[in-house]
């Protein structure tokens, strides 16, 4: 009634799924619970299917698809852990009686370990009170996406980029606050290949190398450096050489003012790397910035959570952290 497979391969590889619509017809439930063991100090059991999976309010509260979990309790000290793993694209709750077939996918995997600490008696003069102390859980999640194929990477859980490797890379500068004037000022910029310490390129903003400068809107320039101001902006196009073989693109600029950089691989999606805080104008924040060029291949969100009770008012307290991973685009691309 149910099956989903996933295979790894050098040449090829992808995953199978299928839903037939009497599974929940027979069984109530888009899910079905094996209990593998159970005694007075431990019990765990298998999930498969599609169920919801609640870690915390901001790690993870949703409803899984096609996914597996594992969840083990300890009875007496009512702690448990949780683990999963599930496939978030084409999803079989949404195709029934459909053999859905797939080269790549997004998936996510998680860990959720919770503790109590019980409770606490205190004796207060002729009192003895009671207090309850907190729970503690501890949570992992990680999204990351997968062709199946290992000729892309040696760790294929560790998340494969779905792009390949660019020509050219395109560096946009512009104003942050266009209603005010002196906005990005660039004063010098580096491209590194591969942490090499001989850069790629290397010029002063107003003295660029022929085909380098590919818009120069509004923009001026001297001989030390090019500005923009209000809705002017300029942009620069270098070329990768070999990118196939590239581990890693490192830019350094030296730039000062109110400053957006952003950064693309066709001239037609940027996305920001770099921005001013405030809205400098005079100078002062002048220093030389540094960033890298990466595809996302997911992220990963940390979270700590406490609950518990005083005078039957619940409460509950939660910090998260969230990592976003990047890759440059090729088999020995570092993250």
């Amino acid at each position: 009634m149910y099956f989903i497979d996933a295979t790894y391969g050098l040449i090829e590889g992808g995953a199978v799924a299928r839903r037939e619509k009497n599974f929940r017809d027979q069984l109530k439930a888009t899910y079905v619970t094996f209990n593998v063991g159970e005694s007075e100090k431990l019990r765990h059991k298998i999930i498969v299917g599609g169920f919801r999976t609640g870690f915390s309010d901001l790690t993870l509260n949703k409803r899984q698809s096609d996914a597996l979990g594992w969840e083990i309790s300890f009875p007496r000290s009512r702690g448990k852990m949780y683990t999963f793993i599930s496939k978030l694209t084409n999803p079989t709750l949404e195709e029934v009686n459909k053999t859905l077939e797939s080269s790549s996918d997004w998936y996510m995997a998680g860990v959720h370990a919770e503790a109590n600490l019980g409770v606490w008696d205190v004796t207060v003069g002729s009192r003895e009170l009671t207090l309850e102390l907190p729970s503690i859980g501890v949570n992992y999640v990680n999204r990351c996406f997968t062709n199946y194929d290992l000729t892309r990477t040696s760790n294929p859980f560790g998340g494969v980029v779905e792009h390949n490797p660019p020509e050219y890379l395109y560096v946009r500068f512009r104003d942050g606050s266009p209603e005010n004037p002196d906005g990005a000022r660039l004063f010098q910029i580096g491209l590194y290949i591969d942490n090499s310490t001989a850069p790629e390129y290397s010029f002063a903003g107003g003295r660029e190398p022929p085909s380098v400068l590919t818009v120069a809107s509004d923009s001026f320039g001297d001989m030390q450096s090019r500005w923009v101001d209000r809705e002017g902006h300029f942009t620069y196009r270098f070329f990768i050489p070999n990118s196939s073989d590239v581990g890693s693109v490192r830019f350094e600029v030296d730039i000062a003012n109110d400053y957006v950089v952003e950064l693309s691989t066709d001239d037609e999606h940027y996305r920001t790397v770099l921005s001013a805080r405030g809205n400098p104008a005079d100078g002062s924040n002048r220093g030389w910035r540094t960033f890298y060029y990466g595809e996302s291949i997911g992220e990963t969100t940390l979270g700590v959570d406490v609950n518990m009770t005083i005078a039957g008012v619940a409460l509950k307290a939660e910090r998260a952290w969230l990592i976003k991973n990047w890759q440059f685009p090729s088999y020995r691309g570092e993250k």
